[in-house]
C-alpha cells in the first residue's frame, strides 16, 4: 500500500558507511548497501514499526539515502521541532547502521 507523505520526512537514514563497516564491504559498493537495506527491511522491521521508507536527501545535498520515516510534514521547521514517537524495538536494534534522527527532503 502506498503512503502519501509530505515533502519533509523525519526519522532515521541507512548509512552506507555504517552498513559497510558492520557487514564488511567497501562503502562505495552501493549495490551491496542496497542489498543490506532490503534484507533489513524484509527480515528485521515489521510494517508497524514505521510510517514508510522513502528515498530522500539531507540539506540539499545530492546524496540519496533510504529513510525510515516516523513522521512527515509540509513544514520543515515544524517537523524539526516535533518530537518523534517512541521507537519500535526493531528500530532500536538496528541503530548501529542508521544516521539520525533528522529531517530529510523527500525525493
Amino acid at each position: 500500500m502506498a503512503t502519501f507523505l509530505g515533502p519533509f520526512v523525519k526519522g532515521y537514514a541507512f548509512s552506507d558507511e555504517k552498513l559497510a563497516s558492520k557487514f564488511k564491504f567497501d562503502p562505495s559498493d552501493k549495490g551491496r548497501a542496497n542489498t543490506c537495506v532490503d534484507a533489513i527491511l524484509e527480515t528485521a522491521l515489521p510494517d508497524d514499526a514505521y510510517v514508510s521508507v522513502t528515498p530522500a536527501c539531507l540539506n540539499g545535498t545530492e546524496e540519496i539515502v533510504a529513510v525510515i520515516v516516523l513522521d512527515d510534514d509540509f513544514n520543515k521547521e515544524r517537523l524539526q521541532k516535533k518530537p518523534l514517537p517512541r521507537l519500535h524495538p526493531s528500530i532500536e536494534r538496528i541503530m548501529e547502521v542508521l544516521d539520525g534522527q533528522d529531517v530529510w527532503e523527500k525525493l
